[in-house]
């Protein structure tokens, strides 16, 4: 049986199968927007559970602002189908060898 293809909202990217990884190098916060607002926008159009775990360069505000150009906020919300989160602290933890 085929899988069915998911849209990525990257044109250059295009349609993938379910579960690939995708990695992105950028030089600046607009640069990091511009793909990651349309990533987001075609898991949302897909009824899909969005997480933006931001970080430097990009403020929680930056990614609200940036999605609100595209999508309906409310209807996010409503849904509680986006979560824009920013870590407070990063956990780590090493196994040494005995």
């Amino acid at each position: 049986m085929r899988e069915k293809l998911r849209k990525t909202g990257i044109d250059i990217i295009g349609d993938v199968l379910w579960g690939t990884h995708l990695c992105l190098f950028y030089q600046n916060k607009e640069d990091l927007i511009d793909i990651l607002v349309p990533y987001f926008k075609a898991g949302l159009e897909n009824n899909e559970f969005c997480m933006w775990v931001t970080s430097e360069p990009v403020k929680v505000e930056d990614a609200k602002t940036a999605l609100k150009k595209v999508v309906s906020w409310q209807a996010c919300n409503d849904a509680q189908a986006f979560v824009i989160a920013r870590p407070k602290a990063v956990a780590i933890s090493w196994i040494m060898p005995s």
